[in-house]
Formats: C-alpha cells, sequence, structure tokens
C-alpha cells in the first residue's frame, strides 16, 4: 500500500537553491520505498551478516575457551589437537601448531570480512532505492569473488583450519591404532570437525553470494503491483546507467548550495548521456547496443533529454572523473549520498546512521584484533617456558594480525573520506569571522548553514565549543603561571623597576607639554590622538567611526580628557 506524506521527500529544494524551478516528484511514498530507508536497510544487512557472525562468534569461543567448549559438549576433552612434541614427535608438532592457528584466525577473519563487504552492501541498496524512485536504474556490476584477495584469504584460511582435524584424525589413528577406544576418539573428533566446518561453509557460501548485490534489491512484481499506471509512466522515462559511468560522477557546485536527492539524479542523468569516447569505442560497451554482444553503458529517454535541455542541465561535461578502487569498491556511492551539501532529512539521517555503522565495525574489528592479540601473548609466554614449537603459530597469528590492521586501517582511510566528504566544509570557502574556524571540526559553520538539524548535533557542538573553550582557558592560564614564574627572578625585578621609574619619567613630562598646549586658545587640541570628524572611545583606543589603529589615549585620565575637550569646545 501507499501512503501520502507530509512533505515533498526528497524532492524538495531549500530556498535560494539553483535547482528550484526542476519540477517535484510524486509526493506519494509507496510501501517498497521503506526497503530502502536508513534504519531498513542497516538494519536488514545487520541481520544477514549478524546471523553469521553468531555463528562464527560462537566457533571463536569454543575455540579459544576451554569452558565455553565444555558448555556447548559435556562429554569433549579437547576441542584442538595436543600439540606436544614428546607424543606426537618434533616435526608433527610444528604442522600442528601451525594449522591451529589457522584455526584460531579463521573466525576473526571472517567477521572483518563480513562487515567489509556488508558496508558496500548498505551502500548499494540505498542508492538504488533513492535513484529507482527519482526514476534512474543503477546496474550495478557484479563483482567477481576470485578477483578479490579478500575472498582468498577466508577460504585458505579456511582450508587450512580443516586441515587441523585431518591432521589430528591421522595422528590419533597413527598413535592408537592397536587401542580399543580408537574409534570413540575419531568419533568425536568427527564431530569437532563437523561443529567447526559447518558454520564455515555456510559463511562463504553467503560470502560469495554477497558479492552479487542485486539479489538483495527490488523485485519487478514489487515494483508494479501498488500502481501499475505510475510504473508504466516511469519505466518510460526511467534513465539507464551502468556502475562503470556511475562511478565517476560527481556532484558539481559550490559549497554554499543546498541539494537534494534529486540533484545527485539529475546528475547521473547526465552521466548516462555523457558517456566517454574510451568505453564508446570499447568492443564491451557502448551507448547503443549495436548488436546483441554489447551492452549500453547508459541511456535515456528524449522526454528526459528535453527537460534536462530546458534547465540547462545537459550543457557541459558533468563530473566524469577517475575511477576509485579501494577496499571499499563501491565508495563512490558514499561521496555521493553523504555529501555535505544533501539538506533533506532523510540525507542526514543517512549519514548519522553511516557513522553509527562505521563504529560498531571498528568496535567488532578491535575485538576480533585483540583475542588475537591475546592468543599471541600466551604464544609468547609458552616459547619463554621452553615450547619451540608455538614460533610457528605465533608467526602464523602474527601475519594475520598485520594483515586485519591493514585492512582495518584502510577500510577507516576510505570510511572517513567519505564521512568528510559528507561532513566537512573547505576551509577556503570559510569566512574570516567564522567563529567555528579555530575548532577541529566545522560544525558551527554547517549548522548555521541548516546542513544538521537534529538536536543530538547542537548539543554535541556546544559540548564541544565549551570544551574547547575550557582548553583555551587552562592553557592561557598555565601560560600566564609560566610567565609569573619566569617574572619573578631577581634581575627581572630590577630591570622591571627601572622600566617604570622611566615610563613615569616620560609620562609626567608628556602630561606637562599636553597642559600647556591645553592652555593655549585657539591650538586646543591633541594631533595624532583623536580625529577631528570622530568621537573617540577612551576605554577601548579606537576610533568608533573609522577604527583607526593609530589613536592612543590610554595614558590619559577621563579628568584630562574632559578638560582638553571643554577647552577646544571653549575655542570654536
Amino acid at each position: 500500500m501507499m501512503r501520502e506524506s507530509g512533505d515533498l521527500s526528497y524532492a524538495q529544494v531549500a530556498p535560494g537553491a539553483p535547482d528550484a524551478s526542476i519540477e517535484y516528484t510524486d509526493p506519494r511514498v509507496f510501501e517498497w520505498e521503506q526497503l530502502g530507508e536508513p534504519l531498513f536497510v542497516f538494519a536488514y544487512t545487520a541481520m544477514v551478516v549478524g546471523r553469521q557472525c553468531l555463528a562464527l562468534a560462537v566457533v571463536a569461543l569454543q575455540v579459544f575457551s576451554t569452558r565455553i567448549q565444555k558448555m556447548l559438549q559435556a562429554d569433549a576433552k579437547d576441542f584442538l589437537m595436543d600439540c606436544n612434541p614428546a607424543i606426537i614427535g618434533p616435526l608433527e608438532s610444528y604442522v600442528c601448531e601451525a594449522t591451529k592457528a589457522f584455526v584460531r584466525c579463521f573466525p576473526p577473519v571472517s567477521i572483518v570480512v563480513a562487515l567489509m563487504v556488508a558496508s558496500q552492501l548498505i551502500l548499494c541498496q540505498r542508492l538504488f532505492y533513492l535513484m529507482i524512485r527519482h526514476k534512474v536504474l543503477v546496474d550495478f556490476q557484479n563483482l567477481a569473488p576470485y578477483k578479490d584477495p579478500m575472498f582468498w584469504w577466508v577460504i585458505i584460511t579456511c582450508v587450512l583450519a580443516l586441515s587441523h582435524f585431518i591432521f589430528h584424525m591421522i595422528c590419533a589413528e597413527k598413535m592408537h591404532a592397536e587401542h580399543h577406544n580408537l574409534q570413540a576418539l575419531l568419533d568425536g573428533l568427527k564431530k569437532d570437525a563437523v561443529f567447526f566446518g559447518l558454520p564455515a561453509v555456510f559463511y562463504i557460501i553467503f560470502l560469495y553470494m554477497s558479492y552479487d548485490v542485486e539479489w538483495l534489491l527490488l523485485p519487478l512484481s514489487k515494483f508494479w503491483e501498488e500502481d501499475p499506471v505510475w510504473a508504466q509512466e516511469v519505466s518510460s522515462d526511467l534513465a539507464f546507467i551502468t556502475e562503470n559511468v556511475a562511478r565517476r560522477t560527481v556532484l558539481h557546485g559550490s559549497s554554499e548550495t543546498a541539494l537534494t536527492v534529486e540533484d545527485i539524479a539529475e546528475s547521473l542523468s547526465v552521466s548516462a548521456q555523457q558517456v566517454p569516447e574510451s568505453e564508446i569505442n570499447d568492443s564491451r560497451v557502448g551507448l547503443l547496443p549495436r548488436s546483441g554482444s554489447r551492452k549500453p553503458a547508459g541511456w535515456i529517454s528524449e522526454q528526459r533529454q528535453q527537460r534536462l535541455q530546458k534547465t540547462g542541465k545537459s550543457a557541459g561535461k558533468i563530473g566524469l572523473g577517475q575511477f576509485r578502487s579501494g577496499l571499499i569498491t563501491r565508495s563512490w556511492i558514499g561521496d555521493l549520498l553523504l555529501d555535505y551539501r544533501l539538506v533533506d532529512a532523510k540525507s542526514r539521517e543517512f549519514r548519522l546512521a553511516w557513522i553509527l555503522w562505521v563504529g560498531i565495525t571498528c568496535l567488532a574489528c578491535l575485538a576480533a584484533v585483540t583475542l588475537l592479540a591475546l592468543q599471541i601473548a600466551k604464544d609468547v609466554q609458552d616459547i619463554i617456558r621452553g615450547q619451540h614449537a608455538d614460533i610457528v603459530g605465533t608467526v602464523v597469528t602474527s601475519l594475520n594480525v598485520l594483515c586485519m590492521v591493514a585492512v582495518v586501517l584502510r577500510y577507516l582511510y576510505e570510511a572517513d573520506t567519505i564521512a568528510k566528504s559528507g561532513w566537512s566544509v573547505p576551509t577556503q570557502e570559510r569566512s574570516a569571522s567564522d567563529p567555528g574556524k579555530s575548532l577541529s571540526f566545522n560544525s558551527v559553520q554547517m549548522l548555521r548553514q541548516g546542513m544538521i538539524r537534529l538536536p543530538i548535533f547542537e548539543v554535541l557542538c556546544a559540548v564541544a565549543a565549551l570544551n574547547w573553550q575550557a582548553r583555551n582557558n587552562m592553557a592561557t592560564k598555565a601560560q600566564r603561571v609560566q610567565t609569573a614564574s619566569q617574572r619573578n627572578t631577581l634581575p627581572t625585578i630590577v630591570r622591571r623597576i627601572s622600566q617604570r621609574k622611566s615610563i613615569r619619567r616620560n609620562s609626567s613630562h608628556n602630561r606637562m607639554q599636553q597642559n600647556e598646549e591645553a592652555q593655549q586658545p585657539r591650538q586646543a587640541s591633541a594631533p595624532g590622538r583623536f580625529h577631528s570628524h570622530c568621537v573617540s572611545d577612551i576605554l577601548s583606543c579606537t576610533c568608533l567611526h573609522c577604527s583607526h589603529p593609530s589613536v592612543q589615549v590610554g595614558t590619559w585620565t577621563w579628568l584630562e580628557y574632559h578638560q582638553w575637550h571643554k577647552t577646544r569646545r571653549k575655542s570654536t
């Protein structure tokens, strides 16, 4: 069902914006639009990823904690193999420790990679639903998992982790060939392998499917079922653009320009008809499909082209920048959706939700890295006690920790770059009288421009300003104390006394000379001190009308100034 909206949702244009002439979109809100709301997008992604992370967390607790293992399996003695060289041999102990390290590294590594992939799913879902509402269809590229190093990292870690249980079975069968409980031991090992292997296999299947984002998007029947007439009109006027072209679209305009989501749709529409020559001549893609083997890079209807020409949008090139690749391969979506010039309420909500998501992701990654770091510290203690086989396991765990830290830092760098595009105003655009220029962020400027209207940000900005002012006061007070301590030395005191005596002599001489000049009838003026056409402020020592910096009356008392002014008025 569709419902009416009180405002024009994403089609509102702020007062004074240059795009106010663009026609507003349909104010109705359809049921399928709720699938693209920030709360639903993040909640759905967290549910999909959370199930996998929860299963991996249970495996991690069982691997790292013997107590948790006994709670889950009361009849199990040990989940991992005992790598004692006196029992299995020196060479086997090194293999055992290496594979055991991969068993411990697999759950934390998988959690980190799952969160990285989930961030891309969030951005794709949000952009798709916003653009399809504004008559733009973005064709996302299906990324090949085997081309992603993180996918191979998970696969290799999983295979080597499962080899630990196979190696344990081989060693157990060799050592207990004549033991009457051999079959029971092997059954226990198979049970452990299944308990570890099933979540790992399901996780890899989910990870493989996550690279195809289109299976999460809106079905065609859902798009048509609420209003077939509207759906037919939108389909006939739909602008089509591939991800290879859309990822280079950049929103243009000054930092003072207020934009809406419709400006993003118009920029993508213009990019759809302005594909670079390198892609037109490509044998794989083109503006229009000349044969069945060629895929269009962008298409736009004639009616939409005419509307763009009327509004002046189609003139010139708009935002065809360079390809941007990185850990967040779809960070270009964040550059568009998190632009600080987007002033509608939904964009502000998405910016807040994205920052919260990045914070949760960082906390989860920090917990995973901390878990392996504690294991490294424990292995180092075992090495000091003489268990040299733990060296191999320590090296394997350390390499995985370094890779995890590198991935998280890269993720933070790209997420911070996206956040900067959505939260900071360029420095060269700030006013010289901006009170927020001394702060570490320009929240005051954004509040002044109306970019942030949520009460929580107003409170945070006020607290930050008070904190910054308190820090400045403390620094000034400390500097004064340090200066006072330096002045209390004997040579400094003697020099200050002599300077004061000199100042007093000069001051008394100047006063005598000024009194003599004031007694003259026609020469009652103070050259170099006041302007004849201005009234001066005796307290601030500045000219009230022209603010001349050379006005100096600090050595005059109010009585002297009044006497001089009275004498000057009588003479005139």
